[in-house]
């Protein structure tokens, strides 16, 4: 398994955490793997080994790239082979600045975005082994992206308290620091 992070370019900062690479090589002894919540949106682009996620029907097979929001749960994912993935690791108040979708489900969802031309020059990249290279891009490319303004200032400002604080702060510190009231911050992470 070989795992690479790069740090977002200072203007995508409070929107993305980082960008990331894994490659790992799955057989029919483990082919599937779990993914634990973490409390970030991201989006993957596979490479490689078909991927698959569990459903309650069954192995869905995932396109490239698709979407993985919050989750409730840990996900199980599936693949034989050597899977190459790189993942755009974005803040959940920031998402819809980026892509420009609404919130959606929890879980995985397919992604229709002009982001997914970046599947043919990640692929060029990682087909010359050039890991470092092949996150620069992703990291250009979003940076060219026009960004949406803030679609609710409060939510931003309450998820970046509750990152800051790393979790760890009471609803009415977040309220506060969100200018918000504690009832006013509860009907809108209802939405």
């Amino acid at each position: 398994m070989h795992h690479q992070q790069a740090d977002p370019p200072a203007a995508l900062q409070a929107i993305i955490k980082d960008f990331w690479y894994l490659r790992r090589d799955f057989d029919a002894q483990q082919p599937s793997f779990e993914v634990a919540p973490d409390g970030y949106v991201e989006l993957i682009f596979t490479f490689g080994s078909p991927c698959c996620v569990a459903t309650a029907a069954g192995w869905q097979l995932l396109p490239s790239p698709f979407l993985v929001g919050l989750l409730p749960q840990p996900l199980r994912f599936q693949a034989l082979g050597q899977l190459e993935v790189v993942g755009i690791k974005c803040f959940p108040w920031a998402v819809s600045r980026l892509l420009g979708l609404p919130p959606g489900p929890a879980g995985v969802q397919t992604v229709a975005h002009p982001l997914a031309r970046l599947q043919a020059s990640l692929a060029q990249w990682l087909a010359a082994g050039n890991v470092a290279a092949a996150l620069a891009e992703a990291a250009r490319y979003v940076e060219q992206l026009p960004l949406l303004p803030e679609s609710d200032p409060v939510l931003g400002k309450a998820g970046r308290a509750l990152h800051a604080a790393a979790g760890t702060v009471s609803v009415s510190q977040v309220a506060a620091a969100a200018h918000a009231t504690v009832r006013t911050l509860e009907r809108k992470f209802k939405r």
